[in-house]
């Protein structure tokens, strides 16, 4: 368990310090906009209904941390 831990943090630490949108990415960050928006689940309709459970979870993590590369990339 502890090495998936060091493992996740040092992929983690990889990543680029700003959020970036690779692919299809656009819809799952839109699915995690419109949740903090709106305060409840809401996805995007080229995502639905596989971003629900993400996007609760991305939204959750920005209200505890404030911070959307947290929400996004930590999650």
């Amino acid at each position: 368990m502890a090495a998936a831990a060091v493992y996740g943090a040092f992929v983690y630490l990889m990543l680029p310090a700003e959020v970036t949108t690779l692919g299809d990415d656009f819809g799952y960050y839109k699915s995690i906009v419109e949740t903090i928006q709106h305060g409840r689940p809401w996805t995007d309709s080229w995502l639905e209904p596989w971003a629900a459970s993400l996007s609760i979870l991305s939204a959750l993590a920005f209200k505890l941390t404030g911070s959307f590369h947290a929400a996004t990339y930590g999650l």
